[in-house]
């Protein structure tokens, strides 16, 4: 596995909007840390650690035969704000949960639509509005939920619900489109991915979206694959971006809320084994890109694979940390890279790089 260290100036986490056992967010606040500052559990007493409470399972349901059981799983990190647990199940639902006893405060079905793959976002409202779980379904639709009720805030889109297939399935209606990692909040703004194809290069637009959450409306769009007139288009074929259904930003994304940007990273292109159809760079596959999150509009990137034939992006969400190089502390934002597996294992390499812009790299230890 490769590590990447791209710099982008200063970021600056502010405290005391949560609690300290709070985790509010995807990768445990914007800037996607995944560290709590919790320390009553550790190495000593973790193999102590007994069951307090489940959710959700049946334990008279389960088919204990391997041969005749079909178990489904959810890939859901769990948010906690205030106590309370925030999270989507395999039975179709979002629901809150009391974190100390598990006991159900409200739950919202969604019939027979699949409920999100990787978790829900919380947004803490603001003087206009309450404080809201919004959640991207199965069918294409981003719903907002009151947290305090599990109801639909009416204010959101229709009723409370946004169709995320508008505006860029119509080519393709019969053709699944879905968020598939929570969205990121930037002020009032929910900014949204989807799942892209891997081996059928042609479907729905992948293009990245923020929403404003008082109203549902669209607000800005940015196009993971450029359009005529705008930087990058020549690194495809003429006209591709009309039929592509990739690459996606399908995974989790990373706000710096100081420096008004937002990270990106952007999946392998389709057909993600085969390139004789797309010669070129093919921008903004396989990459982090950072963007104005009032605008959508390009501040920089940096593609970890060009022309990617092997499936090497990047989306496991950026982290923003601090790194001391030359005794001088850098604010830098991390990509973890997936391992290069046609390399023997023991010449694998560990690498980490700055970069001061985009496109020039200081190596910081190898």
């Amino acid at each position: 596995m490769r590590i990447f260290v791209i710099i982008f100036f200063a970021a600056t986490f502010v405290p005391g909007l949560y609690g300290q056992g709070d985790w509010p967010a995807y990768g445990y606040d914007q800037r996607g840390q995944r560290y709590s500052p919790l320390k009553q559990i550790d190495t000593r007493n973790v193999s102590k650690l007994r069951l307090a409470w489940q959710y959700g399972i049946d334990p008279g349901a389960i088919d204990p035969n391997p041969a005749t059981r079909a178990l489904t799983a959810t890939e859901a990190v769990p948010i906690m704000v205030g106590g309370i647990l925030y999270t989507p199940t395999i039975h179709h639902s979002v629901v809150a949960l009391e974190a100390e006893t598990g006991k159900e405060i409200w739950r919202y079905d969604l019939g027979t639509v699949g409920a999100p793959l990787r978790g829900v976002t919380y947004w803490q409202g603001d003087r206009e509005s309450p404080p809201q779980i919004l959640a991207g379904t199965s069918d294409g639709r981003l719903i907002a939920l009151n947290a305090e009720t599990g109801k639909l805030v009416p204010g959101f889109g229709v009723e409370g619900i946004v169709d995320l297939r508008a505006g860029v399935t119509e080519k393709y209606p019969a053709a699944p489109y879905h968020m598939s990692s929570p969205g990121a909040i930037y002020r009032n703004l929910i900014i949204t991915g989807a799942q892209g194809k891997e081996d059928d290069p042609d479907g729905p637009a992948m293009d990245v979206r923020a929403w404003d959450l008082h109203t549902g409306k669209a607000v800005w769009t940015f196009h993971t694959i450029p359009h005529p007139g705008e930087p990058g288009y020549e690194t495809w074929p003429r006209d591709n971006w009309i039929t592509a259904g990739s690459p996606s930003n399908w995974g989790a994304a990373t706000v710096d809320v100081q420096r008004g940007l937002v990270f990106l990273p952007i999946g392998q292109p389709a057909a993600q084994y085969y390139g004789g159809a797309r010669h070129g760079q093919n921008l903004y596959s396989s990459s982090i890109v950072a963007l104005d999150a009032n605008t959508g509009r390009v501040d920089w990137y940096f593609q970890l694979t060009h022309h990617d034939v092997w499936d090497y992006d990047a989306e496991a969400a950026p982290s923003l940390m601090d790194v001391v190089h030359d005794g001088k502390k850098i604010a830098v934002v991390v990509a973890v890279v997936k391992k290069r597996n046609q390399l023997p294992q023991a010449s694998c390499l560990r690498q980490i790089y700055v970069y001061r812009k985009w496109s020039h790299r200081i190596p910081i230890h190898r």
